[in-house]
């Protein structure tokens, strides 16, 4: 099993658009060639004008032989 986490954040000064993305995963090898991977992904986008938030749970399965 193993646990990870990326993160990202930027900051754009034409739209002064602040990004921050954040997505913690749980990935369990099944066999040297197979996986199954849980994944969760946070997005929030704040601006001048607007704050944004996008939330997103994924499931990968991969199945090698």
């Amino acid at each position: 099993i193993r646990l990870g986490l990326n993160y990202d954040e930027s900051w754009r000064e034409l739209n002064e658009l602040h990004t921050r993305v954040g997505r913690p995963f749980l990935r369990y090898n099944v066999n040297p060639r197979s996986y199954l991977q849980l994944a969760y992904t946070d997005v929030l986008e704040e601006s001048v004008l607007r704050r944004l938030r996008n939330e997103v749970l994924s499931a990968i399965l991969r199945w090698g032989f």
